[in-house]
């Protein structure tokens, strides 16, 4: 949280110093000293939006060892150039969504999370080349379709509870 200093800066700043480099036509200032304010005036919409676009933006998605209580898979579906996902320790529960099957992955981890439910939607996963689903809660057989994956793409899904 920022201290009540902080905050009065940057309500000035906004306030005062923006319309001043507005009125003088000083747009890249005016622009910058804009979003400085932002993320003190609104740090949780600022981190949200930060976190919004590294996931429109970003090919690779990597997160792990996430503090906190179980959450839901977060929602990628329109993320269709992402290759890597890594998720490993991110205390993610439920399912394993569908859509993954559809994104154009090479490599996934999902390993020490919380997911449950049988693997048996990532069959559209035709470009994976690498997978791990370590320590979840996956239950039933080993879907047929990683069996007769060539071998020198490795599958690991060790250590099911």
């Amino acid at each position: 949280m920022p201290s009540a200093k902080a905050l009065a800066v940057a309500q000035e700043t906004l306030v005062i110093w923006c319309s001043l480099a507005s009125r003088l036509g000083l747009w890249a200032l005016k622009a910058e000293l804009e979003d400085m304010c932002f993320v003190v005036l609104q740090p949780q919409i600022f981190r949200q939006m930060r976190a919004d676009l590294a996931l429109m933006w970003s090919p690779t998605i990597n997160a792990s060892d996430v503090d906190g209580g179980a959450s839901n898979f977060p929602p990628l579906e329109d993320i269709t150039e992402m290759k890597k996902l890594m998720l490993r320790s991110c205390n993610i529960s439920g399912s394993i969504p569908g859509y993954l099957g559809n994104l154009p992955l090479t490599k996934l981890d999902l390993s020490y999370n919380r997911l449950e439910g049988n693997v048996t939607n990532l069959e559209a996963a035709q470009k994976l080349q690498w997978m791990y689903l370590t320590r979840n809660f996956l239950t039933g057989p080993i879907p047929t379709w990683i069996t007769y994956r060539p071998t020198s793409r490795p599958v690991s899904s060790s250590g099911h509870v």
